[in-house]
């Protein structure tokens, strides 16, 4: 006899005869047969070394039949090997309890034996139903596929890499991580149905790969995300645009925020993989989305403020987990594209969420928005140094009694880094804006970019854009052909093609060939940062033998500012491709707590390579 114990604690017994008899049926074939053992195996972990031969009998000893078979469904052996995959994914999950770690790596040392026949099947699947479109796929798998076979395939992942030496091998295989990426996109593609526990099996998959080595698997994820841009892209974020319309009721209701927190949790799988797959969700929106988003979210925090509220523990984690992915992503773009995504952000409500962060959401424990709120803030008084931003900044200021009460609460609740990113942010914009004014107040000379112009020196001229880069900018049509042959023809058709290629999408967000107001203006707040702290710069310099510290910036690396000491004169550097600008920064050294108010600044086309 075999013996199992119940959920309850009592005795039950398992009929060796009769799961004998059922070994044999479901050896010969027999699908019930197989169902029944499952459903066995799953309320009791301890048969599944029973139920293993079974599962190798129909899949390893047939998944050389299938390398020479072109049909989706293989009349004789496919079901088998399908239903045995079924129940062996039932079983790794382990639904009645949860096995020492000990057995489950002497379960994973009998399955790794067969795990070639297993992934070929799971590979025959992704070929000849995932890559085929809808419109040529044989109806009645049309039908029956998702409702089975997709969560089948996707169980049996997710339950097979939770084990660490199985999640290893299967890395092994070449055609293992691109297989995987074309499932779950196949998983997320809206013109076939689904069954519903799919994407929560994809996102469990994934997530076991997050502690491996990143050189196993990512480039290969983001070459295969790459190649399925145009389905995978907008599928990632379709559940962000439906939830902007949404009711109040989805955001408060644990089945909406748990597709939520799965949609998130694939989206950041897919946008982590490269840089140019974030680039290619800015261009179609992602960050306007995701900042509407953000902010319909934020508007029901206080429904999560205090467990008075009626929501459970599990549903205020599930919130801040979605809250805190949204904001992330937010960050993410932010640091690798600098301030075209913060004004982007100023124009699409980013300062309402800031503030329904802080007033209901900051002060739950073990958070982690408010770091997240801090880095964000970081970044727009960093940017303000673009006149767009700080025009932005100046449409939609953040009010002084939100800031007071903003204030308040984090003082409050001893957010510091919070309470320190707001007031930086508000001195540093009261601070731009006044050098802004000062600015303007000079006498601002011709803005044309022809060096053999006459009327360089001229105020009050007319300018008109150049249609081709938007960049350059002229005062008369003499003076573009002029600059046009002298080479103005070359950066100008480059940009053209950088703007429309797919290979070069982060150059769309790049800040090269800035506008002569900008770089003036940029010149102009280094020097009012120098004579500002002239005091501090002249004693620090007494006290290091005349030497003054220079912080340079590259908005595209997330490092921190690196200080070289120069002889009593600030590094001059051409705007060419690659060079970054310099500019001081005071205090220095340890004693410099706020980079924020200092000029990030990259000058020259966004290079892969590092910054000369």
């Amino acid at each position: 006899m075999i013996v199992r114990r119940n959920s309850r604690g009592k005795m039950r017994m398992v009929s060796r005869a009769r799961f004998q008899r059922l070994k044999v049926q479901a050896m010969n074939g027999d699908n019930s047969a197989i169902m029944q053992l499952g459903i066995l195996t799953a309320k009791d972990h301890s048969l599944l070394p029973m139920l293993l031969p079974i599962v190798f009998r129909h899949t390893a000893e047939t998944a050389d039949q299938i390398m020479h078979c072109h049909h989706p469904l293989p009349p004789s052996i496919g079901p088998h090997a399908f239903a045995s995959m079924d129940v062996l994914g039932r079983a790794l999950l382990y639904p009645s309890s949860r096995p020492p770690e000990s057995t489950k790596i002497r379960y994973a040392s009998l399955i790794e034996e067969h795990l070639r026949g297993i992934w070929i099947w799971i590979r025959h699947f992704i070929i000849n139903v995932a890559d085929v479109p809808p419109q040529f796929l044989d109806p009645e798998v049309q039908r029956l596929v998702h409702d089975d076979l997709e969560n089948t395939c996707t169980r049996l992942l997710s339950g097979l890499m939770a084990h660490k030496s199985l999640c290893l091998a299967l890395l092994d295989y070449s055609d293992f991580a691109p297989a995987l990426t074309r499932l779950c996109v196949h998983v997320l593609d809206s013109r076939f149905c689904h069954h519903n526990s799919s994407k929560n099996n994809m996102m469990s998959a994934f997530a076991y790969l997050q502690d491996k080595t990143i050189s196993l698997w990512r480039p290969k994820v983001a070459e295969k995300y790459e190649e399925l841009a145009d389905v995978a892209l907008p599928e990632h974020l379709k559940p962000f645009m439906y939830a902007i319309s949404s009711d109040q009721g989805f955001f408060l209701s644990s089945a909406g925020l748990g597709s939520l927190l799965t949609d998130l949790t694939l989206f950041k799988n897919c946008y982590q993989s490269s840089p140019n797959l974030t680039a290619r969700f800015l261009k179609r929106g992602a960050a306007r989305w995701m900042s509407q988003f953000a902010y319909r979210l934020s508007c029901y925090s206080r429904y999560y403020e205090t467990p008075d509220r009626g929501m459970t523990i599990q549903q205020r984690t599930t919130f801040i987990t979605v809250l805190y992915f949204s904001l992330e992503f937010i960050n993410h773009a932010v640091k690798l594209f600098g301030y075209t995504i913060v004004l982007l952000l100023l124009e699409n409500r980013i300062f309402s969420v800031v503030i329904n962060c802080i007033q209901h959401v900051v002060q739950l424990p073990r958070n982690p928005i408010p770091k997240e709120v801090a880095s964000l803030l970081d970044s727009i008084s960093k940017y303000s140094i673009y006149l767009p931003v700080l025009k932005s900044l100046l449409r939609h200021p953040l009010k002084k009694y939100l800031t007071r009460e903003c204030l308040a609460q984090c003082d409050w609740n001893e957010q510091k880094e919070l309470l320190r990113a707001i007031r930086d942010l508000t001195s540093t914009v009261e601070v731009r804006s006044r050098q802004r004014r000062e600015y303007e107040s000079r006498c601002i000379s011709n803005p044309c970019v022809n060096k053999l112009c006459s009327r360089r020196d001229s105020l009050d001229v007319e300018t008109f854009r150049c249609a081709g880069c938007k960049h350059a900018l002229y005062c008369s049509r003499a003076c573009q052909k002029t600059d046009w042959r002298n080479g103005h023809r070359e950066s100008c058709l480059k940009d053209i093609e950088l703007r429309a290629s797919d290979d070069n999408l982060c150059t769309i967000f790049d800040t090269g060939q800035l506008d002569k107001l900008q770089l003036g203006f940029f010149d102009f707040v280094l020097e009012a940062e120098l004579n500002n702290n002239r005091l501090e710069l002249a004693q620090y310099s007494k006290t290091n033998g005349g030497s003054f510290p220079i912080v340079k910036f590259d908005f595209r690396k997330s490092v921190k500012p690196k200080v070289t000491m120069l002889e009593n004169k600030i590094e001059k550097q051409e705007p060419n491709c690659g060079v970054i600008r310099a500019c001081a920064l005071l205090p220095v050294g340890e004693q410099c707590q706020n980079f924020s108010r200092f000029i990030s600044i990259r000058i020259g086309t966004v290079q892969e390579d590092e910054p000369t």
